[in-house]
């Protein structure tokens, strides 16, 4: 039975559960070009989608953690200035940096270092820079779900209070 305490627990379940089909789903359709045979690849699909769907999740639950952490704070003036870094401005600084980084590195801005060392960056920037991306959003989405099923909680369980 679902209730005001445990509807959020479900709706980030739920939300996992669509992570994993979804995982999966994305890596098998974007690996079809594979030379062993059907049960291999499945195999192999399985395998990376069970990887890819545990670091999906634990960055879901990451966003629980952190919006249920914010959504502590008693004081409304800090958390809303909290919640405004957390959200906006930590990420918005990390993500122009790694791209000016990038960007710079790509322009030939590095070649003063030699090509080695601006191709090495540029390769390490894009490879933060992606995940990083991605991260972000599954942690924003996990925050998402949790504040919204908190705040549906909050709203069903108060009118069925009021209706009795």
């Amino acid at each position: 039975m679902v209730n005001k305490n445990n509807l959020p627990k479900v709706s980030i379940n739920i939300l996992s559960v669509i992570a994993v089909i979804v995982s999966f789903v994305f890596l098998f359709t974007t690996f079809r070009h594979y030379d062993g045979t059907f049960l291999q690849y499945l195999m192999t699909t399985f395998s990376l989608a069970a990887v890819s769907s545990f670091v999906l999740i634990t960055l879901i639950r990451a966003g629980v953690k952190v919006d249920n952490k914010l959504a502590g704070i008693p004081q409304k003036n800090k958390r809303v200035l909290y919640t405004l870094m957390a959200y906006l401005v930590i990420p918005a600084i990390c993500a122009v940096a790694a791209g000016i980084i990038s960007l710079l590195f790509a322009t030939g801005f590095g070649d003063t270092w030699g090509r080695d060392a601006s191709f090495g960056v540029f390769f390490i920037g894009t490879f933060v820079a992606i995940p990083f991306a991605f991260g972000s959003a599954f942690i924003y989405l996990g925050a998402t779900v949790s504040a919204l099923s908190r705040w549906a909680a909050g709203l069903i369980w108060r009118e069925s209070e009021t209706d009795v």
